[in-house]
C-alpha cells in the first residue's frame, strides 16, 4: 500500500524500486502494491509507469488513482499488509496515523517530522533515508510475520495509547503547529 500525493519528494519514483526489492527479497512474485492519489502531471506519471515497466511489475503496482471517497481509502488502507512511505518531507504525517489507526504497519524513511511523532510506536519502522535495500528488508519482515507477531505490532497498549491521544483533532492541530513554530 502506498497513498500520498504522488509527487518525487513523497518517493513515489522510488517505489517501484522498493517493491522489485521487496519481491526479491520475500520471492513473493505475485505480490501486490496498490498506490493511491494524484500525480501533478502527465509527465510525471509517464515516468513512473515508464519506470514500472521496465521493472517489470506491471502486474505487481496496481494505481488506483485519487480516491475521492475517505471510507473506500480506509477500507483499502486496512486491508493492507504494510503500508510503504518513503517519503522525504513531512512532519506530522497523517497518513501515517491513518494507518496504523485503522491496523497497517507503516515502513518509512527515518526524517525528523515523522521520526519525533512515531518513534518508538511497533507499528511503524524507520529506515535511512533513500536507503532502498533497508527499506525493502522491513518491509518483507512485516510481509513474513505470522498473524500473532504482526497483531503484536498493531494491538498493544502503547499503540492504543498514541491512536487515542492523536485522534483527539485539538491535540493534532496544537501538535502540528508546534512543529511549524519550530522552523521559525
Amino acid at each position: 500500500m502506498f497513498f500520498a500525493r504522488l509527487i518525487p519528494l513523497k518517493g513515489v519514483l522510488e517505489l517501484p524500486f522498493i517493491v522489485k526489492e521487496v519481491i526479491t527479497m520475500s520471492g513473493y512474485k505475485e505480490l501486490k502494491i496498490v498506490v493511491m492519489g494524484k500525480f501533478p502531471d502527465d509527465n510525471l506519471k509517464a515516468i513512473f509507469f515508464e519506470i514500472v515497466k521496465r521493472l517489470q511489475l506491471e502486474d505487481n503496482i496496481i494505481y488506483k488513482g485519487y480516491l475521492t471517497s475517505r471510507e473506500e481509502l480506509f477500507n483499502m488502507v486496512s486491508e493492507a499488509r504494510c503500508m510503504i512511505y518513503p517519503t522525504h518531507e513531512d512532519s506530522f504525517s497523517l497518513a501515517i496515523l491513518e494507518s496504523i489507526t485503522v491496523g497497517t504497519p507503516v515502513v518509512a524513511y527515518d526524517i525528523p517530522g515523522p521520526k519525533s511523532v512515531y518513534s518508538g510506536l511497533s507499528a511503524v519502522k524507520f529506515v535511512e533515508e533513500y536507503n532502498i535495500k533497508l527499506m525493502a528488508t522491513e518491509v518483507t519482515k512485516i510481509l513474513t510475520m505470522n498473524d500473532d507477531e504482526y497483531n503484536s505490532l498493531i494491538f498493544n497498549d502503547k499503540m492504543d495509547k498514541f491512536i487515542e491521544k492523536h485522534t483527539d483533532w485539538d491535540l493534532v492541530v496544537e501538535r502540528y503547529y508546534r512543529d511549524l513554530m519550530s522552523l521559525f
